[in-house]
């Protein structure tokens, strides 16, 4: 199965790529900009060490037109799109980058996979920060998540829901001779992300004993572990049946980001560590009006076949476990 992997530096793309790694069969190309050290890791393979089997291209969206690559992502198998901007915070961003890869990239090499007649399967991902601000504490089905119509707090919440209503416009109005997955996901974890995101902050900040800071933490939120995202592309990716539309995934479990925080403190202390002084309200945060974030995963569990494996109870553990 030939693959081809844009946005290859991603979080989502690593630990995508981890779970292929253990396929031989799979010709995998990742389109880049930014090439990571994780890329030229070799994997363990029983008592061996087996070089990556991958290729890498340098390709930069921001500069690249589509038109120039479409045809040959179009002789893949399959298309995953990881290409997101605007995600990690203390990354600066243009708003027009942001809109250019969330939104209008995608768009557009949607349409040019039509143009070429691509008939494998496309991955893209939405957000279920397209929701917006709302006070409203309800899990969203895939249909009531498109047609949402809250005020967008910013320029990544709105380029997420452009591409999320024009695939929905797309696949109503269309006929695809490929498959397309939209998958929308919540609060995505895991050990290896981004270090200046909640998790690493809280083990990192009690290791060197520092002080920690949060935002109220009332927020309500769903959080799905990245392992259980990228097995289920790879698993959707290499099956012989036929899938085709949006899908929320994540558990139907909602937490407030503060019993999280206290979760993770309790493990911590568990473990042994001595917890440095903590505050709440000391932090504003830029998703603090989307007081309620849910969808509902029930289209997900019955035409996918899939439920999450992993707890946020168990999934917190591997950030400090064997650390």
């Amino acid at each position: 199965m030939k693959i081809a992997l844009i946005g290859g530096s991603s979080f989502l793309a690593e630990k995508i790529l981890e779970q292929y790694s253990l396929n031989d069969q799979d010709e995998i190309t990742i389109y880049t900009r930014t090439k990571k050290s994780w890329m030229f890791y070799p994997s363990q393979e029983g008592d061996h060490l087996r070089k990556p089997k991958y290729r890498i291209k340098t390709f930069d969206a921001y500069e690249d037109q589509v038109h120039s690559w479409v045809y040959e992502w179009s002789r893949n198998d399959v298309i995953i799109n990881t290409m997101a901007a605007g995600v990690q915070p203390k990354q600066e961003v243009s708003s027009q980058g942001i809109l250019e890869i969330n939104a209008f990239f995608a768009i557009k090499l949607i349409e040019g996979l039509f143009e070429h007649k691509f008939n494998g399967k496309l991955f893209t991902f939405g957000s279920y920060f397209e929701i917006g601000d709302t006070d409203n504490e309800e899990l969203l089905s895939e249909q009531d998540f498109v047609f949402s119509n809250n005020k967008l707090p910013n320029t990544y919440c709105i380029s997420k829901k452009i591409l999320t209503q024009f695939i929905h416009h797309k696949h109503q109005s269309s006929p695809f001779d490929f498959e397309h997955l939209h998958l929308i996901l919540t609060n995505i974890y895991g050990k290896g992300e981004n270090e200046n995101r909640l998790f690493p902050y809280i083990v990192q900040s009690v290791k060197d004993k520092k002080d920690l800071k949060f935002s109220s933490g009332l927020q309500q939120r769903q959080f799905t572990h990245i392992a259980d995202i990228a097995k289920l592309v790879i698993k959707l990716a290499s099956s012989t049946s036929h899938y085709h539309g949006i899908y929320n995934i994540t558990s139907d479990k909602t937490n407030s980001v503060k019993e999280v925080i206290l979760m993770m403190l309790q493990q911590l202390e568990e473990k042994g560590y001595v917890l440095p002084k903590y505050e709440f309200g000391e932090v504003n945060r830029r998703d603090q009006s989307m007081n309620f974030l849910g969808v509902s995963s029930k289209k997900a569990q019955n035409e996918l076949n899939w439920v999450p494996e992993i707890s946020i109870e168990e999934g917190l553990k591997e950030y400090y476990e064997n650390n």
